[in-house]
């Protein structure tokens, strides 16, 4: 492996307050024989720390995603109107988000393939 990044496609329909640098594959798992991985870990990179992950939705069209909101430790910081960005994940329409999770400037994506009577 080269240590290249492997980026990952983002459908962001309107963004809000929360500034998205870009996503990455941190990893996936699952059967060797799978042509799919069972499940995916993804980082989004943010411009804004300490966001907050507020929901994960889910599109036909775009597949899973996430809202993200500005933290409250931020909100004190300015002023201003603050709105969500939702993030989707295109590439990975067949998935669900399981769980998320946030770091300073990272948000933790982990997603699941749905089960073929799920889609």
């Amino acid at each position: 492996m080269s240590g290249d990044i492997q980026y990952v496609k983002t459908d962001i329909p309107k963004a809000g307050s929360p500034r998205v640098n870009c996503a990455f594959l941190a990893g996936s798992y699952g059967l060797k024989k799978e042509k799919k991985p069972l499940s995916v870990a993804i980082g989004v990179d943010m411009k804004d720390k300490r966001c907050e992950v507020t929901g994960h939705v889910s599109d036909p069209d775009r597949g899973p995603g996430i809202c993200i909101e500005i933290g409250e430790e931020e909100q004190g910081k300015s002023k201003g109107i603050f709105k969500p960005t939702i993030v989707y994940f295109p590439e990975y329409k067949d998935y669900t988000v399981w769980c998320a999770d946030v770091s300073k400037y990272t948000v933790a994506v982990c997603l699941i393939r749905k089960k073929k009577d799920e889609e």
